[in-house]
């Protein structure tokens, strides 16, 4: 529906003739079936009133941007593609934070580089960059890292560095909380542990040793559910395969020796295949 502006004019009819009142605006909310700018007579009694109708420049609803989703990509082994975050770590003050940085594989769920700093920036997730870099001695590979649009994700110190390491950058969608699904669940698994202090840390040295402590026990002790239950060292090390294919001549075995107690097929005990990130992006999912 076009809005109109409409000058309206009223007419006294009478024996001296024709004599013309203020004129005054209103708003008409319909489009008149005649060319804009011609005159529409409408009659009540007496009154002859003269109808003009302008149309009004209402500006439009502007059209939602579509936003393209982030790029898929495939991690078939180690040290392919790397998803980062930053989260608070609370302490005993009230208001104060500190700031954790993990790296994460998502072929092996391997915690490959953590650090807590006092701060947020570009700096130091360079300096942790590198340094996680060097540890895996994959500087020579094509290496994709993934992150939110945070700050520091998109410092220029840190998109230099990323260069100058040739990683290829990738970036969550805007106000997007499941575009970087892995190191949220890494997060959760950080603050849901049970070594998690209730009230806080007292320092940021004791907050390094916790997330020392943890990071070894994630890597090296931690059978993770979404890699068959093996650590994440193992599949990390290409150990895996080995490990699961003993379980499954092990299940194989104790059905053999008691069939009784397995109805159907025992456990699903092959290593899962490649990895994707945004996988919704993919049309061949299998």
């Amino acid at each position: 529906m076009m809005i109109y502006v409409c000058s309206t004019t009223s007419i006294e009819i009478n024996q001296e003739g024709l004599r013309f009142k203020k004129t005054e605006k209103l708003m008409v909310g319909f489009q008149p079936k005649p060319a804009i700018h011609k005159y529409l007579r409408l009659f009540f009694s007496h009154q002859l009133v003269l109808i003009l109708a302008l149309p009004l420049k209402i500006s439009k609803a502007k059209e939602r941007k579509q936003v393209a989703k982030p790029s898929s990509y495939c991690a078939n082994a180690a040290n392919q593609v790397w998803t980062w975050d930053i989260s608070y770590m609370p302490t005993k003050v009230v208001g104060q934070f500190y700031y954790l940085y993990m790296i994460e594989d998502i072929y092996s769920r391997k915690i490959v580089g953590a650090e807590v700093y006092a701060k947020e920036t570009g700096e130091d997730a360079a300096k942790l960059l590198e340094r996680t870099v060097i540890n895996e001695k994959c500087s020579q590979e094509q290496l994709i890292l993934h992150s939110d649009n945070g700050a520091p994700m998109k410092s220029q110190t840190l998109r230099s560095k990323m260069y100058e390491l040739n990683l290829t950058s990738s970036y969550s969608r805007p106000r997007v909380s499941n575009d970087n699904p892995y190191s949220e669940a890494l997060f959760r698994t950080v603050k849901y542990c049970p070594q998690w202090p209730i009230k806080g840390f007292e320092s940021l040295e004791d907050v390094r040793v916790s997330v020392c402590d943890f990071t070894q026990w994630y890597n090296h002790e931690h059978r993770h559910s979404r890699i068959r239950f093996v650590t994440p060292m193992q599949r990390h090390q290409g150990e895996d395969k080995n490990v699961l294919n003993a379980r499954h001549q092990l299940y194989l075995k104790m059905q053999q020796k008691n069939p009784r107690r397995w109805s159907k097929l025992t456990r699903n005990w092959k290593p899962i295949g490649s990895v994707l990130l945004n996988p919704d992006r993919v049309e061949n999912k299998g």
